[in-house]
């Protein structure tokens, strides 16, 4: 019998638009029922998850619990009550900023309270959105943080990811998430095999809107779900 479910937050329980399938906060419900506790566990801080733990009711809860900063802080949901905290020191945060420095990428540094970012180009800014909020720096160290408790220290570069991806796979990585979620699509529409829960299939594979979803689909396999559907039942 499981005990606990530990999940990830953005792109994996959340949506694009940062909301919970019907789906899958019925399912965590029914978990709940049966004494499995549902975690939450992000990159992110505590701070920041109110509103899932609402969406999920497990909001200012004791015995309820947020694992974040990915690992790096546990808390209590009643009361955002600190239970754990692992940063790490400031000498080894200002290290791996003068290297991110150094690799001419996207830094964010985070603190127990505050995200910092340097370099914050337009595509970080449009994926946070709404997801925490973040100080943009401009100095080439972070001294003003000697003191203060640091969590961790990362690098972005979607360019970098991408030209990687691409050298080991000879893919683009939208193509390849492109296919995986259609093959996906197609099982599950089998599988359903209903033509009114179109949408369900759609927020399983990360498409919010369940229009984008059946124009992509229709591109990837030249059929829209619905004739999908119909040619396997008949």
């Amino acid at each position: 019998m499981y005990k606990i479910i530990a999940c990830d937050l953005d792109e994996t329980l959340l949506s694009d638009d940062r909301t919970i399938s019907k789906d899958n906060v019925e399912a965590i419900e029914k978990a709940k029922e049966l004494g499995v506790k549902f975690v939450p566990a992000t990159g992110r801080g505590f701070n920041t998850v109110g509103g899932t733990l609402k969406d999920l009711g497990l909001y200012d809860l004791e015995n309820e619990y947020v694992i974040s900063y990915n690992g790096g802080a546990i808390t209590e949901n009643k009361g955002s009550k600190l239970l754990h905290f692992e940063g790490i020191s400031f000498e080894k945060a200002s290290e791996l900023y003068k290297r991110g420095l150094d690799y001419d990428v996207c830094i964010h540094v985070y603190t127990k309270d505050m995200v910092y970012a340097y370099k914050y180009v337009q595509e970080e800014k449009d994926y946070l959105a709404g997801r925490m909020e973040i100080t943009e720096i401009f100095d080439d160290n972070i001294d003003f943080l000697k003191g203060q408790e640091i969590v961790k220290v990362l690098y972005m570069n979607t360019d970098y990811v991408s030209r990687e991806f691409y050298r080991e796979t000879g893919e683009k990585f939208s193509t390849y998430l492109n296919r995986i979620r259609m093959e996906e699509a197609k099982q599950l529409l089998l599988l359903l095999g209903d033509e009114e829960r179109i949408y369900q299939v759609a927020e399983q594979v990360g498409c919010s809107n369940a229009r984008y979803f059946g124009q992509a689909f229709k591109k990837y396999t030249g059929q829209t779900p619905t004739a999908y559907i119909r040619q396997y039942k008949n």
